[in-house]
């Protein structure tokens, strides 16, 4: 569905929009059929402005209008499609405003009101109103932090029309004042243990939902189908993160059969890593894994998939400075990226590399050797450290010898261009 892939998009870079616009009575009217003939509200009457937009300047500006009769139309600029066009169904309820669109708009047509029917989905996208000033911005709850962070970095609010949330027409050039009134709702969105999805995409461990009630679900998947499945309750003690085990489905579960959940016990523990306005789960234990992937460039990712548990939507969310480890950990971030080379290759195949504790290195960290000019290479881990030397060891599952005297050595290869 082409709005489907808009959102899909547009979610990593801008909050998705709505605006409201006077229009001459369709033909045929979209609401024909759909049991909504109610009197139609004007748009002003519920106090919204005429259009909000988002996107970047002149004809990538995306538009989505809410026109009198309730319903909507969406123009969203694609590099591949050109001007892509939606529609559907809109209401509002207090701060509250929903889009829904296809199937779900005739299914939630008579029932609109209850807000369980306000859930995102394929059909519905849920979003709240938030007044700054004289200004007024559409942003749904899963980007709650990102607009937060915004607004604590000073990108909101902006001075340009587009930008990475919508906002009405015009409201560039008024005034915002104050801070912005966000919904109480919120609250727990922000809180030192955000709700939502975290997620390492398809690594091991699958991806974990907090919900605001205070059970989550795990599930890893496989190609074939659910291969573990985990739910239960939750606390946390400052930024410790206990999930209490209650069920389990142990069996892997094919696409389309039963999933069977039975009676389960245990304990699983994070630590609640807040990196800025980002939020991150790291497993006790593992924080040499941590700061091995913030060295090498994995981290802070602005992707959807990494090798740590980051909440879904804080991708988009910039960081700076490094992140807040334990102090004992501390020495192993690495201010700036590090190289060197492979000075000798000893008979059991480890490599020696020119880099060594003044230089920042400690026991464990991963580094990437590379032949000048060469595609390829190994990661290697640091197993022993001297003052300006230390040996890298191939990761397991490598063959040895891997190692070549004269091998460029780098700190940091995720996305590098040493390593293109």
């Amino acid at each position: 569905m082409k709005l489907r892939r808009f959102l899909s998009m547009f979610a990593i870079h801008l909050s998705i929009a709505l605006a409201v616009g006077c229009s001459s009575d369709p033909d045929p009217d979209p609401l024909d059929g759909l049991g909504l003939r109610e009197a139609p509200v004007a748009p002003a009457e519920h106090g919204l402005p005429g259009e909000f937009i988002a996107g970047g300047t002149g004809t990538d500006l995306s538009v989505l209008r809410l026109n009198p009769g309730g319903s909507w139309e969406m123009e969203t600029p694609d590099w591949k499609y050109g001007i892509e066009e939606s529609s559907g169904i809109w209401r509002r309820q207090g701060t509250r405003l929903a889009l829904f669109y296809g199937a779900e708009a005739r299914r939630t047509a008579e029932n609109w009101a209850d807000l369980r029917a306000w859930q995102p989905s394929d059909g519905v996208i849920p979003f709240r109103i938030i007044a700054w000033g004289r200004r007024t911005y559409l942003v749904d709850d899963a980007r709650a932090r990102q607009f937060a962070a915004a607004v604590e970095s000073g990108a909101e609010p902006r001075g340009t029309a587009g930008g990475a949330f919508f906002m009405a027409s015009g409201d560039d050039s008024r005034r915002a004042g104050g801070p912005p009134s966000l919904p109480d709702e919120w609250k727990t969105l922000l809180a030192a243990v955000p709700t939502g999805e975290y997620t390492r995409g398809p690594y091991p461990g699958g991806s974990y939902e907090l919900r605001e009630d205070g059970t989550w679900t795990n599930e890893e998947h496989s190609c074939s189908g659910l291969s573990r499945a985990r739910r239960g309750v939750y606390s946390s003690d400052n930024d410790l993160l206990v999930l209490e085990i209650l069920e389990a489905v142990t069996e892997p579960v094919e696409d389309g059969d039963p999933v069977v959940w039975k009676p389960w016990s245990g304990t699983i523990r994070f630590h609640v890593v807040h990196w800025g306005k980002r939020a991150y789960l790291v497993e006790p234990g593992k924080w040499l894994e941590f700061v091995n992937v913030v060295n090498q460039g994995y981290e802070p990712r602005r992707e959807y998939e990494g090798f740590v548990f980051l909440l879904v939507g804080d991708e988009g969310i910039p960081v700076s400075g490094p992140p807040p480890v334990p102090e004992e950990w501390r020495a192993w971030l690495l201010p700036q990226p590090l190289k060197g080379e492979i000075v000798d290759v000893l008979p059991d195949g480890t490599g020696v590399c020119s880099l060594g504790e003044r230089h920042g290195v400690r026991k464990g960290m991963v580094f990437y050797a590379r032949s000048p000019g060469g595609r390829n290479g190994v990661a290697g881990s640091v197993i022993a450290v001297q003052e300006d030397r230390c040996i890298l060891a191939c990761e397991e599952g490598k063959s040895s010898p891997e190692f070549t005297e004269g091998m460029r050595v780098l700190s940091r290869f995720a996305n590098d261009e040493d390593r293109e």
